[in-house]
């Protein structure tokens, strides 16, 4: 990971030394690029070598820490500042707060907060879209700053009470709501032309601020998941659920009227008081992977008594072996039917969770790509990054998106099994197949090279050559994959299976099955998550 430079600036030399020291920089994606002991010095630093964070006292000799963010934030707009001050200092704050730096920290600085601080930082810099959209407009990021952690609960109440003061943001009402609205891209939007007319962020915030307008009832700030947050509150908790439905019903058409633009609204639970708000806030996002099974029910309100139900799989499988079938048939279409039929039913199927739909598309993404390892032995696409594959799976928020990109997987995976058939010689593909379709018999080099009219010394040579793996090691490999799919997949006994798959010695196919697959039949079907 690329270490984000920091700047340190203060008169205070100890203090320099104590912020150097107080966490590991590195472990949060930082590394100090240097100090300096007045803002003269630090922009001298800043034109040598410019910095991702400044972190700046206010008062100091020769050049104070606003005038410094002030030139640094012509140089380089993209630049984050955070600034130490002291308790008598507000006045020098509201400056710094229309300059736009990230966080004020009190002297002497908390570890948490400093923290807290520089991961909410990290984010944005690593962020190529909001970046652009901090740098260009003028929001008010230590507000949106204080609102996160608010919503998130990681602001203590004293901290919270004084930094409100500061900021004019009302903590005293009643009850509290948290809203959160997903914008989305139009599957029309996929066009780099279409991309180019999307609307940047700041005028999703002006048709927010349309509707709710400026009061102290609602507030909005941007979470950096692609999600706006209002928190609204009211001295009636009746009152202020009908304030939220009537705002929302024209927020949402309002939002929606933007080029290419998709939102879908959940609404938290009603809690008493401003320190519970993180409960409605976490019930808002709880309730956001919903807009997988109901992307038309635009706007969802949480309710207690309608938790998460479980998925009962017993009444939606996938099957695997037909999906298999079609990749190795290479037949593109019919394989993209498959995948249409298998969306068809998780989304109909009774009690369905977004978590179980995320578990199934993962699964599918498994298995294709086992299949391509069995059969595709010299592609690199077995080789495909479990983790990148699973966390694209997850960032995804629509069943159409979901769908897309099982279907480019699987496309890709029959791509490479048609490009292997260049990659081994027609003998091998024959031998290959053979395997494939003869597995429950007994194979050998002999009875292959007989039917191929071939030497089966020369044979098993070719083969090693061309597949990477000796003739039985192959055979052995691709009938203990076999045996694993049944037992997962079938309540067949081992003895069954063993004799299924051409083993009529079952203690043989144990001991084969222990060296292969690592554990025994019976420990691999206790322990199905293997």
């Amino acid at each position: 990971m690329t270490m984000r430079k920091v700047l340190l600036v203060d008169d205070e030399p100890f203090i320099l030394d104590g912020l150097k020291n107080i966490i590991d920089w590195k472990a949060y994606g930082f590394e100090i690029s240097g100090q300096a002991l007045n803002g003269e010095e630090a922009y001298a630093i800043f034109l040598k070598e410019p910095c991702d964070v400044l972190i700046t006292d206010i008062t100091m000799p020769k050049m104070d820490g606003l005038k410094l963010i002030s030139k640094v934030k012509r140089l380089n707009p993209d630049t984050k500042f955070i600034v130490l001050s002291g308790y008598n200092e507000f006045d020098f704050v509201k400056q710094g707060i229309v300059l736009g730096i990230e966080n004020y920290l009190l002297k002497p600085v908390n570890i948490e907060e400093l923290v807290s601080t520089l991961t909410n930082t990290l984010k944005k810099l690593e962020s190529s879209v909001y970046s652009d959209i901090y740098s260009n407009e003028n929001f008010n990021i230590l507000r949106d700053n204080i609102l996160y952690r608010w919503a998130t609960d990681r602001i203590d109440y004293s901290e919270l009470k004084e930094r409100s003061e500061v900021l004019q943001i009302n903590i005293s009402h009643s009850y509290y709501w948290a809203c959160i609205l997903k914008v989305s891209f139009r599957r029309s939007s996929k066009s780099s032309a279409a991309y180019a007319k999307l609307p940047p962020f700041s005028t999703v915030y002006s048709s927010i601020y349309t509707v709710i307008g400026q009061n102290s009832s609602c507030l909005c700030f941007n979470n950096f998941d692609g999600e706006f947050i209002l928190i609204f509150g009211s001295e009636s908790e009746a009152t202020g659920e009908a304030f939220i439905r009537q705002k929302l019903d024209v927020l949402r058409p309002e939002v929606e009227r933007l080029p290419n633009m998709g939102v879908f609204i959940t609404v938290g639970d009603c809690q008493p008081g401003c320190t519970n708000l993180c409960k409605s806030y976490s019930h808002a996002k709880q309730m956001q992977e919903y807009s997988l099974i109901n992307p038309h029910e635009k706007i969802l309100f949480y309710q207690a008594s309608n938790d998460e139900p479980q998925s009962d799989s017993t009444q939606f499988k996938i099957d695997y072996q037909c999906l298999s079938k079609l990749l190795l048939s290479k037949n593109k279409e019919e394989a993209s039917e498959f995948i249409d039929s298998v969306f068809e039913a998780m989304q109909s199927s009774p009690n369905i969770t977004p978590s179980y739909i995320h578990n199934c598309c993962i699964e599918m993404l498994l298995h294709i790509n086992k299949t391509v390892h069995n059969f595709d032995y010299s592609s690199s696409f077995a080789e495909n990054d479990y983790k990148e594959l699973f966390l694209s799976v997850i960032k995804l928020h629509s069943l159409e998106h979901l769908k897309d990109y099982i279907k480019s997987i699987a496309e890709n995976a029959i791509n490479c099994l048609i490009a292997d058939d260049n990659r081994v010689s027609p003998i091998i593909r024959q031998v290959l197949n053979h395997i494939n379709k003869h597995y429950t018999e007994e194979l050998s080099l002999k009875t292959l090279g007989h039917r191929l009219n071939v030497s089966p010394v020369y044979l098993g040579q070719l083969f090693q050559k061309e597949v990477g793996q000796l003739f039985n090691e192959y055979v052995n490999v691709f009938k203990m994959e076999k045996a694993k799919q049944m037992l997962l997949n079938t309540n067949l006994t081992a003895t069954e299976i063993s004799k299924k798959i051409g083993f009529p010695d079952s203690n043989y196919f144990f001991r084969l099955f222990k060296k292969y697959v690592g554990v025994s039949p019976s420990e691999l079907r206790l322990h199905k998550q293997y």
